[in-house]
């Protein structure tokens, strides 16, 4: 890597003279959102409402939630918490690696294989990460003095969610906490919620489209090391690489349709 100060060498892992050596590391855990503002509820929200009017207008203004209402948002029959909706508390993911070392006096090697998996915080679960990667580092020499280097690396990794989801999370802050998630409560017809789209609805690729990007990369080396003879601490060195990156980026908008 090239830096201000000139340039930075990374050696990656390298076989030893040994017998070969298995090795795994791995770990499961779960994620989760730091902090998030507590939202006011139906009844809070409805009240506050009223509460507004009244200010804006003492002698003329109309309520907009009755009595009645403001009781059934009160004792949690109607109304909806956007964000524990949308959101859930824990998302789990792990990851995998495994690796082989080991060789003889003459040929070295070193092998790892990787593997991550990380879900995302909707409820839905439609928001991914999945990762594999490989390496490969084998060393032989070929007669005394003269080594040949094989490094070989991969990667690809999928990131997958509903399209337009990094709105969501403001969805779930605007919508009206009076709104029930479906029309008269009627799962084939979405609510419709305000000035923003029903998050939960959002939230699933099935219903807004997707958004996949996709990564590959792949790079390999061949290098070959001659001490030459005679010359006691003159060495040469010669390295033919090859780099391949691609990135695949797939987007799928659908209509999507609530109701009031």
């Amino acid at each position: 890597f090239k830096g201000s100060n000139g340039v930075l060498l990374v050696t990656p892992k390298k076989g030893t003279e040994a017998k070969a050596k298995i090795s795994y590391n791995g770990y499961v855990g779960f994620q989760q959102v730091t902090r998030y503002p507590d939202l006011m509820n139906a009844y809070e929200y409805a009240t506050a409402y009223n509460e507004a009017i009244y200010n804006t207008n003492q002698w003329n203004g109309v309520a907009a939630y009755t009595p009645e209402q403001l009781e059934a948002f009160r004792n949690g029959s109607v109304g909806t918490d956007w964000w524990n909706s949308t959101i859930r508390d824990t998302a789990p993911q792990t990851a995998h690696n495994l690796s082989v070392t080991g060789g003889t006096e003459k040929t070295k090697y070193y092998l790892s294989l990787g593997y991550m998996d990380q879900e995302g915080i909707l409820k839905s679960t439609d928001w991914n990460y999945n990762r594999y990667n490989v390496r490969s580092n084998v060393s032989v020499e070929v007669v005394k003095g003269f080594t040949v280097d094989f490094q070989l690396s991969g990667r690809y990794d999928k990131r997958t969610h509903p399209n337009g989801a990094g709105d969501l999370f403001r969805q779930a802050q605007m919508a009206a906490p009076t709104y029930s998630i479906y029309a008269n409560d009627n799962p084939d017809y979405w609510q419709a919620t305000g000035d923003k789209p029903n998050p939960v609805h959002m939230s699933y690729a099935s219903e807004a489209g997707y958004e996949d990007r996709l990564r590959r990369e792949f790079n390999g080396s061949v290098g070959i090391t001659w001490k030459i003879p005679y010359i006691k601490g003159l060495i040469a060195k010669a390295l033919v690489a090859y780099d391949y990156r691609n990135t695949e980026w797939k987007s799928w908008k659908k209509e999507a349709y609530e109701y009031a």
